[in-house]
């Protein structure tokens, strides 16, 4: 990911004051790479667990490959997904 955009996401939350940036952005890496390194782990523990054919481990970390993505975005939508705002949440005029 390029440098410029850790900043990007990072600033645009808006829950980060200018002082924590620096540490959200390395937190955002810390978590991207870790993630990577879970991933990698569990596909190819799935790979290496398979059936004994080529073609039956690849099919089978292949679909949990798939499964992995198919939960991630939807925890993605779910964790960004922000609730309407109500009456009650707007500053008085």
């Amino acid at each position: 990911m390029p440098d410029g955009l850790y900043s990007v996401l990072v600033d645009d939350e808006g829950g980060v004051g200018p002082q924590e940036t620096g540490s959200a952005a390395g937190l955002l890496n810390a978590v991207q790479q870790l993630g990577g390194t879970l991933g990698v782990a569990v596909v190819g523990g799935v790979y290496l667990a398979g059936d004994g054919t080529s073609r039956g481990a690849a099919q089978a970390a292949l679909g949990t490959a798939g499964a992995v993505l198919a939960a991630t975005a939807v925890a993605a939508v779910t964790m960004t997904a922000r609730p309407p705002h109500s009456v009650h949440d707007r500053e008085p005029v």
